[in-house]
């Protein structure tokens, strides 16, 4: 400490200290938002029904391919009889009330994007919470996609 206070003075050692600090504090408040990130999703459109009910959920979204150990024992055929494709999703049984299959969807992730989806699946009863699952065609793109929160709505 002694050689430093030599080579930049007393003044330097707390123009130091204090950008040391500055970082710091910066530091933790980009943690903090990092941490919060969910809470601070864009608003979404509020739609309503025609007997005034929202149409917009607040939603997990995951990531699904068609193997066998992900879906049932049909895995390139959705709950509609449909083959699977890109832009499909499967939804909770909670969200199925509010955005019946062959719904077209949108969802605003937590990064801000806006990506259109169509319901054609379902997911499995053991998920009871405000769920979608993104159909994808290779392992690689679903473990890519993640786990993301974001806004559900339809028109």
């Amino acid at each position: 400490m002694l050689k430093l206070k030599e080579l930049i003075g007393e003044e330097g050692i707390y123009v130091v200290m204090g950008v040391i600090a500055f970082l710091f504090t910066i530091g933790c408040i980009l943690f903090s938002l990092k941490a919060c990130a969910e809470t601070l999703l864009p608003i979404c459109p509020q739609a309503i029904d025609e007997c005034g009910n929202p149409t917009y959920a607040r939603v997990t979204a995951t990531a699904y391919t068609s193997r066998v150990q992900e879906t049932d024992d049909t895995p390139y055929i959705t709950a509609t009889g449909d083959r699977v494709r890109k832009g499909y999703i499967g939804v909770s049984r909670s969200l199925e009330e509010k955005f019946p299959m062959k719904t077209i969807v949108y969802c605003r992730m937590s990064d801000g994007t806006i990506v259109m989806f169509r319901v054609m699946d379902r997911m499995s009863a053991r998920w009871t919470d405000e769920r979608i699952d993104v159909w994808h065609e290779e392992l690689k793109d679903a473990e890519e996609f993640g786990v993301q929160r974001g806004y559900l709505w339809s028109e």
